[in-house]
C-alpha cells in the first residue's frame, strides 16, 4: 500500500505542471492603435488587472478544472507496480489473485479542489520623443494566491480490501491496519515525502513579487487620412521572479530570459465620425536561457534530480482586429477580437525528462476584448480642465484556447498626461 503515497505524488505534479504552467502574459499597453505622443509629453498610467482561474484547457481545447488531473482511480494494478519492497509486492500480488480481484478494479479516487487568484499592478510610463515617436516602459507587479485542497475517497471496494487483509483467515491483520492507515492519511504521507525530497508541503500558496520590465518604442509611419501605419520594436527584461522547482503549485511572474519583439499596426479612419478600424500583428522571439528544474518523468516526478538547463521558450504571434469609436466628447470605446499562439517550448534534458518538461507548452488561444472609457484630452484643448487625463475598463473574454488557463481578464486604466 506504499502506492497511495506514491500516485498521489506522481498525479500531484502532473497537475502542477500542466495546469500552472503557462498563465499568459498581457500587453502592458491596451487596445493596439497607430496614435503616438506628441513631443514631449509625458504620460503615467496605473494599470490593475485581476482574474480567477478554476479551469484550463487541454490540447484538443477541452476544458477541465485545475484539480482533474488528481481525479484519478487507484486500482490494485498500481497497488502491486509501486510497492516498493519485492517480497511484500509478490505477497500483495498473490494475495489479490486468490481472494479474486483484478489489476483494473479501484479501490478508491484521489479529488482535489483548486483555484488560483491572479492581480497584477503596472504602472506605465510614456514619452513623446518625436512627433513620430513614442517610447514606453512597464514594470508589472504580480500578485497569485493558489488554494488547493487534495484528497483521497476509498470506495467499497476499499473497504472490502482491508476487511480480507484483516479476515481470521488470511490472518493479515497488520497489513490490514498498515493499508487502513496510509489510505486515510495520503496527504500527510505525501507531504511527507515531498519534505524528504527537499520540496515544499502541498498548502496553499501566496506571492507578491516583480514581473519582467518591457520597454518599447512606437513609430508613426506615415499617415494618409484614409489609413495609417505604426511599426513597434521592444523588448522585455527577465526581471521577474522565475518558477520555484522545489514548489509544485509555484509560478513565476517571469520567464528568466530575454525577448524581443516587433509589430505592426493599420488604422482606417471612418472620416471625422471618431470610428476606425485597427488591425495589428506582433512577433516575440524569446531567447534562450537557463533555468534550474526537476528532471521529473512520467514514471517518477519527486525523486529526481535537480539541474540548470538549457531552454528555449517557443516564440509567440499575436493578431487581431478591433472597431473604436473615439468621438471628441471625449468617450473612449472599442470592441475587437485578439489571438495569441506560442510554439512548444525546447529543454535541453535527459530524452523521458525533456519529454515531460515540453509537454503540453504549445499554447493558443482567442479572446474578444470591449473597452470603455473617458479622456479629458479634448476637453483640455477646450480649457475645460485644469489637467488632461483618462480613465478606462477593459474585459477580455476567453472564447477557446488549447493548454492555458481560462482567464476573463477584468483591467483598469488611469493615466495622466504632464
Amino acid at each position: 500500500m506504499q502506492s497511495v503515497n506514491n500516485v498521489l505524488v506522481s498525479r500531484l505534479a502532473a497537475f502542477a505542471l500542466a495546469s500552472l504552467a503557462s498563465l499568459a502574459s498581457e500587453s502592458a499597453f491596451g487596445f493596439e492603435d497607430t496614435r503616438v505622443m506628441p513631443k514631449g509629453v509625458r504620460r503615467l498610467t496605473f494599470r490593475l488587472l485581476n482574474t480567477n482561474i478554476a479551469e484550463k484547457t487541454s490540447s484538443d481545447g477541452e476544458r477541465r478544472s485545475l484539480g482533474r488531473p488528481l481525479e484519478k482511480d487507484l486500482t490494485f494494478k498500481d497497488i502491486v507496480k509501486n510497492e516498493a519492497n519485492l517480497t511484500k509486492r509478490s505477497l500483495t500480488k498473490g494475495f489479490l489473485g486468490y481472494a479474486g480481484y483484478s489489476d483494473p478494479d479501484s479501490v478508491g479516487t484521489f479529488d482535489a479542489d483548486v483555484k488560483t487568484r491572479l492581480t497584477v499592478f503596472a504602472p506605465i510610463a510614456t514619452y513623446g520623443l518625436t512627433d513620430k515617436v513614442t517610447l514606453a516602459a512597464a514594470f508589472p507587479i504580480y500578485n497569485m494566491a493558489t488554494s488547493v485542497d487534495a484528497g483521497f475517497n476509498a470506495n467499497s471496494t476499499g473497504q472490502a480490501f482491508v476487511n480480507a487483509l484483516g479476515d481470521g483467515w488470511n490472518n493479515q491483520r497488520i497489513s490490514a491496519l498498515e493499508a487502513t492507515e496510509k489510505i486515510n492519511n495520503a496527504v500527510q504521507r505525501l507531504n511527507d515525502k515531498l519534505d524528504r525530497n527537499g520540496y515544499r508541503q502541498l498548502e496553499n500558496w501566496q506571492k507578491t513579487a516583480p514581473g519582467d520590465l518591457q520597454l518599447l518604442a512606437k513609430v508613426r509611419t506615415f499617415d494618409a487620412g484614409f489609413v495609417s501605419n505604426a511599426l513597434t520594436l521592444g523588448t522585455v527584461a527577465p526581471t521577474g521572479r522565475i518558477d520555484d522547482p522545489d514548489n509544485l503549485i509555484d509560478k513565476g511572474f517571469g520567464d528568466g530570459q530575454w525577448d524581443i519583439f516587433g509589430g505592426t499596426a493599420f488604422d482606417q479612419p471612418l472620416g471625422e465620425t471618431g470610428i476606425s478600424f485597427n488591425q495589428y500583428g506582433k512577433y516575440t522571439w524569446q531567447l534562450p536561457g537557463r533555468r534550474t528544474v526537476r528532471l521529473a518523468t512520467e514514471d517518477e516526478t519527486i525523486e529526481v534530480e535537480k539541474r540548470s538547463t538549457a531552454f528555449k521558450l517557443g516564440d509567440k504571434i499575436d493578431a487581431g482586429a478591433s472597431l473604436q469609436y473615439a468621438p471628441d466628447f471625449g468617450l473612449v470605446s472599442g470592441t475587437g477580437y485578439n489571438f495569441s499562439h506560442k510554439n512548444a517550448d525546447v529543454y535541453d534534458a535527459p530524452s523521458d525528462a525533456k519529454a515531460k518538461l515540453q509537454k503540453d507548452t504549445l499554447e493558443q488561444a482567442h479572446q474578444l476584448e470591449v473597452e470603455l472609457g473617458y479622456s479629458a484630452v479634448p476637453a483640455y484643448r477646450r480649457g475645460q480642465v485644469p489637467v488632461p487625463f483618462e480613465a478606462k475598463l477593459n474585459y477580455k473574454h476567453q472564447l477557446a484556447s488549447r493548454n492555458m488557463p481560462v482567464t476573463h481578464l477584468l483591467q483598469f486604466d488611469a493615466g495622466v498626461f504632464f
